[in-house]
C-alpha cells in the first residue's frame, strides 16, 4: 500500500496540532466559573459573660473558578458587608460587632484562597487571606466538599481570635458585658454555575 507524501505530511501535522492543543484545552474545559446560591449561609459564634451569641451575614458576595471533575476551586474571593453581620436577638451586640468591625472605615469583611494543600475526594485543606477591619491574615481551613442537585456544597468553621485581628473584644454596659477574644466563623455555601 502506497502514501503519498502529501498525505503522509498532512496526517503528521494533524498530530502535532492535536499533541500540542489538547493538553491546553483540557483545564480550560475542566474548570469553570461560579458564583454563589442565594440562600448560603455565613456565621460567627462567639461567648461573653452573659450569654452565647451568633451573628449571621444577610448579605454575602462570592465567585469561584472550580473544576468540574474534582470540585476543587482554583479561584475563590468572597465579600461580605460588615454591617450586614447581625443577631437579630440584641441591638446592642449588633452595635457592638459594628463599632469593632469599624465599619465606617472599613465596611467590607474579605477572604481570598491561596491554595489547596490537599483533597481526599470530601474535604479539602486550604489556604486563604482573611481581611476584618482592615487587617490581613493567613488562615488554614478544613473545608467539607459535596456535589448536591443544586451546585457543589462547602462546609465547615474555623476558630479565630479577634485580638489577631487588632480587633478588642466588645464591651457594653461599663463592663458588665464583655464578649470573649475567641470565635468561631461557620460557613455553608453553595456555588452554581455562571450563566
Amino acid at each position: 500500500m502506497r502514501i503519498s507524501l502529501r498525505r503522509l505530511v498532512h496526517a503528521v501535522v494533524g498530530v502535532a496540532v492535536l499533541a500540542v492543543f489538547t493538553p491546553l484545552a483540557s483545564p480550560i474545559a475542566a474548570a469553570q466559573s461560579y458564583t454563589l446560591k442565594g440562600d448560603s449561609k455565613l456565621w460567627v459564634d462567639g461567648t461573653s459573660n452573659k450569654n452565647d451569641w451568633t451573628v449571621e451575614a444577610s448579605e454575602i458576595d462570592a465567585t469561584a473558578t472550580i473544576d468540574n471533575a474534582t470540585h476543587v476551586p482554583s479561584t475563590v474571593q468572597l465579600t461580605v458587608p460588615a454591617a450586614k453581620l447581625k443577631g437579630g436577638r440584641s441591638t446592642i451586640m449588633d452595635r457592638l460587632m459594628r463599632d469593632a468591625l469599624k465599619v465606617e472605615e472599613h465596611p467590607n469583611i474579605t477572604y481570598e484562597l491561596v491554595e489547596v494543600t490537599s483533597n481526599d475526594g470530601s474535604k479539602l485543606s486550604t489556604n486563604g487571606n482573611l481581611t476584618l477591619a482592615g487587617v490581613t491574615r493567613q488562615i488554614q481551613m478544613d473545608v467539607n466538599v459535596e456535589e448536591t442537585s443544586e451546585g457543589i456544597r462547602y462546609t465547615g468553621s474555623v476558630p479565630l481570635k479577634m485580638s489577631d485581628f487588632e480587633i478588642r473584644p466588645p464591651t457594653a454596659m461599663f463592663g458588665a458585658l464583655r464578649t470573649g477574644d475567641e470565635v468561631t466563623v461557620g460557613f455553608d455555601v453553595v456555588f452554581v454555575p455562571q450563566g
